[in-house]
Formats: C-alpha cells, structure tokens, sequence
C-alpha cells in the first residue's frame, strides 16, 4: 500500500506529542487548586462549579478542534502548492 501521511496521522502514528514538563506541572498545580477549591464548596455552589468547569472545557475542546482544524487545511494547502510547483 502506497505511504499516504493522512493515514499515519489517523492511525497516531504521527502528530503525537507527549506533554512539555511545564505542561505537567501547570497540569498538577491546576489539579491541586481544583481540589483545594472543592473542598470548599457549599453543594449548592458545587453544582453551579460544575457547570461552569463543563462550559469552560466545552469551549476549550472548541477551539482546539477550530485550531487543528486550521492547522490541516493550511498542511493540505501547502502539499497542493508544492505539487503545483512540481509539476
């Protein structure tokens, strides 16, 4: 079968990054104060948290999702102009 990067990236055999070690610790610090936070809360607090925490990810994945998406239609672009070039 013909090398296709497409595939490659699907099957995540290419495009996977392991975490900075300043990610990781940001990561345990967020976690920590997350906690601490929680310890605190009132359940009729907690329940009006959660929501927000579930909004606050939900527009994270968003744009995650917008970035990437952006980031592979700018790859294809550039792969197109290459092969015109070629050509």
């Amino acid at each position: 079968m013909k090398y296709s990067a497409i595939r490659e990236m699907f099957n995540g055999n290419i495009g996977r990054q392991e975490p900075t070690k300043e990610c990781c610790k940001l990561l345990r610090e967020s976690i920590k104060l997350d906690e601490e936070l929680k310890s605190k809360l009132s359940p009729e607090v907690w329940d009006i948290y959660e929501k927000a925490v579930d909004a606050t990810e939900a527009v994270h994945l968003e744009e995650l999702e917008t970035i990437y998406e952006e980031g592979f239609s700018f790859g294809l672009l550039i792969g197109v102009n290459a092969c015109e070039i070629i050509k």
